[in-house]
């Protein structure tokens, strides 16, 4: 072994190793919760306030602040061993845990958090040690934890974070000692990995470094014993110093070209009775034009010749299928091997190619896939790959089978795509298309559509990742025409005479009278008036309406399935009632009624009634309204 400080040439790596030793002893980063002040101001923890109302379930303590609940303490003799905490309590999200909320919970066993939670700020889990599983909800929208969020949990075994997480937070799992496995989701937005992250972890046997982090933080994986792989990948920026201090079990790191700056004793690094050492066994790996070759001739460990794998941009669904997009890597020449696996299979080479794309236009709709490249030189020289790959569910592109105008708005029929948990529905507008809304069905409704307008609409499907498909770029063009509403029905001396009012873009209307079979078209007309003159036999009529084309064949609204109804006499009944009607009003009072009608009026009603409210009912009657 060699001290890193053995020649001259590496004096200003020793001043660094130093400065950060120092620093280390004088900022200390354990804090008990005996030296937690709990009476913090109401400006850092404003919680304690009695204006802020709480919910207590479960011995959880939820405050209402903003109208979202936070946890902000907790119960502890309360607490179930397992706990599940709800997404929402009386239609209130759950988004937030605070600092310290169950530190030194030791009734804690296991927790689940729900997919609602985007924090979980410092402390919130600290020194729960027998808290062996941490479960967080499919779809988690949680994007950061806190300085020592999970610190001293030392019964956790492994656990699983969310693809949304955005940073680890400084010693977020430090002195977890049974921590063995930390698995992060596909399609990762981890940026960060904090100082201390990991420092000791003394059973973590191996971490994958998601291709989409820059920076991981000094010290993150110091007296790290047992880990034995790491798996770096195209995008890392920094690796601080003293990052994998101590790490006895590691027997070599592979850095890509991407890697700018690597910190003071951050690899291959050991501290022996009060001194700093250098494995000489340890295997740096990198290309000519990354920083292995320079690290490792500073800190006299080996150096391998290794490619960078091909850094994967971007994977997406088109048309004709699954299409991925790499960087190619530069002064080689060759090809690129393409693999492909499922959740079932091994990977499987799929194709070679010259070109930096590639779709796969085997892929069948609802299957999860994960895709990776690997250099294959002419000279038969191999490059790394990305071990996790980009994933995507299949999704074909859907299509709209049906558009009709109904009474709600435009109803689309949407062909179903296997794998698609829900839709979302575009309308073109100039600035390029617009979301309207989702639906897990498919039909949707296009509520808010303006009667005489045109639109043009496309569907995507989404997984239940949020992976969309493709979509129709020329979409499915309809005029919305609202349906007509009817506003008077009436019997007259040539018929009912149906009226409605004026829609917007209509032209041609249809009017229907229904019949035992169904609706009967009785004409088109261009107003917004129609008389039904064939309704001269007494009996009850029921009318619809609807817009027609120009060419008067084909419907283009919807129409009034209960129509509206109106009460036809017979020609001869209607002319006794008027002429009956005429004689009363020819009349002042009740004793100069003729003789033909008296009898009627008392046998009738049997009570005295005025001549004016006798020809007004007799009129009701007659136009039935």
């Amino acid at each position: 072994m060699n001290k890193c400080y053995s020649s001259k040439k590496r004096l200003l790596s020793v001043l660094l190793c130093v400065v950060v030793l120092i620093t280390v002893v004088l900022v200390p980063i354990n804090v008990s919760a005996q030296e937690v002040d709990n009476s913090q101001t109401s400006d850092y923890y404003p919680w304690k306030d009695s204006e802020y109302p709480k919910i207590v379930r479960d011995g959880v303590i939820y405050t209402l602040a903003d109208d979202q609940l936070i946890i902000t303490n907790c119960n502890r003799a309360d607490l179930p061993e397992n706990l599940v905490i709800p997404s929402e309590i009386d239609g209130y999200l759950v988004t937030c845990i605070w600092s310290f909320a169950f530190e030194h919970a030791q009734k804690l066993i296991s927790v689940t958090i729900p997919n609602t939670i985007y924090g979980i700020e410092e402390c919130a889990f600290q020194n729960c040690k027998n808290l062996k599983s941490v479960t967080f909800e499919s779809g988690s929208t949680l994007k950061h934890v806190m300085e020592w969020g999970f610190a001293g949990c030392s019964s956790l075994e492994s656990i699983t974070l969310p693809a949304s997480l955005k940073s680890i937070g400084d010693m977020m799992f430090e002195n977890c000692t049974s921590l063995k496995s930390v698995t992060i989701e596909n399609n990762s937005s981890l940026v960060y990995i904090g100082s201390y992250s990991f420092e000791n972890c003394e059973n973590l046997e191996y971490f994958d470094v998601p291709a989409s982090v820059e920076m991981i933080s000094e010290e993150a994986f110091k007296n790290c014993y047992s880990l034995s792989r790491v798996d770096l990948h195209e995008g890392l920026i920094e690796i601080w110093g003293y990052a994998f201090f101590n790490c006895f079990s590691l027997p070599e790191i592979f850095i890509p070209d991407s890697v700018e700056e690597i910190g003071a004793c951050a690899l291959g690094c050991f501290e022996y009775e009060g001194d700093i050492y250098s494995n000489p066994e340890f295997v740096v790996v990198g290309s000519p034009d990354s920083l292995a070759d320079e690290y490792a001739e500073a800190y006299m460990v080996t150096w391998e010749y290794g490619l960078s794998a091909p850094k994967l941009s971007s994977i997406s669904n088109t048309t004709d299928g699954v299409k991925l997009t790499f960087e190619k890597l530069s002064g080689v020449s060759g090809q690129y091997r393409i693999y492909r696996k499922t959740s079932e299979t091994s990977w499987k080479t799929l194709a070679n190619i010259t070109s930096n794309t590639y779709t796969d236009k085997t892929a069948e709709s609802g299957v999860y896939y994960t895709y990776t490249v690997k250099f294959i030189g002419y000279d038969g020289t191999e490059s790394r790959y990305d071990k996790n790959g980009l994933s995507i569910t299949r999704l074909v592109t859907p299509t709209v089978t049906n558009i009709a105008n109904t009474n709600d708005g435009v109803k689309l029929t949407i062909s179903e795509v296997k794998g698609a948990v829900k839709y979302r529905v575009y309308y073109k507008t100039s600035d390029g298309w617009k979301g309207i809304d989702n639906t897990d069905t498919t039909t949707f409704v296009h509520e808010s559509a303006k009667s005489g307008e045109s639109y043009t609409y496309t569907v995507k499907a989404f997984d239940k990742y949020d992976s969309s498909s493709s979509f129709d770029s020329k979409g499915f063009t309809n005029q919305f025409i609202e349906t007509p509403v009817i506003t008077a029905v009436s019997s007259t001396k040539d018929g009912v005479k149906i009226s409605w009012n004026k829609v917007t873009g209509a032209g041609i209307y249809r009017v229907y009278v229904k019949t035992d079979t169904g609706w009967k078209g009785l004409g088109n007309t261009t107003s917004t008036t129609f008389t039904d003159t064939s309704a001269t036999s007494r009996g009850r009529y029921t009318y619809t309406v609807r817009c027609m084309a120009q060419d008067g064949k084909t419907a283009v609204s919807g129409y009034d399935k209960e129509g509206k109804s109106c009460t036809v006499f017979s020609t001869a009944s209607m002319k006794e009632m008027q002429s009956k009607i005429n004689k009363i009003q020819r009349h002042d009072g009740a004793d100069k009624y003729p003789s033909s009608i008296k009898p009627q009026l008392n046998k009738q009603q049997k009570s005295r009634v005025s001549i004016q409210s006798l020809s007004e009912k007799l009129k009701l009657l007659l136009n039935n309204k």
